[in-house]
């Protein structure tokens, strides 16, 4: 049906090749049903691109691993698209008040925050986050390396959350 309908390339948001980061992320789908989707869609003879996301707040480098382990299997030849995500401090919790301590991220004046550690910092914030389950800045660079190495067909993009201003939340929604 797909073919029929003359599509000839998917994107498709893999997030993660850890079953632990998907339940975290609260996915619907896990490694095995991804598995099976990737079956079908080589049987079609459609192209396919994954985009991953790296710096999810609870990742370690071990699901990094488990990730690219599971690209690995993937038996349809696929291009590889790595999302970094960024959270501006604040933004999230105005969605969901508990969201932060959900995944670990303490916020925490600047002045406080550990040098190497996952934390990100904005103009004009005189706080950052700090990722207490996750991986470190070095560990990030690590886990971009190890994907560098393993695929030819990779595009890095990063993006962040802005914070609205009072007169676009009016606005916005």
């Amino acid at each position: 049906m797909l073919r029929e309908a003359g599509i000839n390339e998917v994107g498709i948001g893999l997030e993660s090749g850890s079953d632990r980061v998907l339940k975290e992320m609260n996915k619907a789908s896990t490694t095995y049903l991804i598995e099976k989707m990737n079956d079908t869609l080589g049987t079609l003879d459609i192209d396919v691109t994954y985009y991953i996301i790296i710096a999810f707040p609870t990742e370690r480098l071990r699901d990094v691993d488990e990730t690219i382990k599971f690209i690995g299997r993937l038996t349809k030849k696929a291009n590889i698209g790595i999302i970094g995500s960024l959270y501006v401090p604040g933004y999230l919790q105005r969605l969901n008040k508990t969201l932060y301590l959900n995944y670990g991220i303490e916020l925490a004046p600047l002045s406080q925050v550990l040098n190497g550690s996952s934390s990100t910092a904005f103009p004009l914030v005189s706080f950052s986050m700090k990722y207490t389950r996750g991986m470190t800045r070095q560990n990030i660079i690590k886990a971009l390396n190890k994907y560098d190495k393993g695929f030819n067909n990779m595009s890095l993009t990063f993006y962040h959350i802005p914070p609205l201003l009072k007169s676009q939340r009016r606005n916005k929604f």
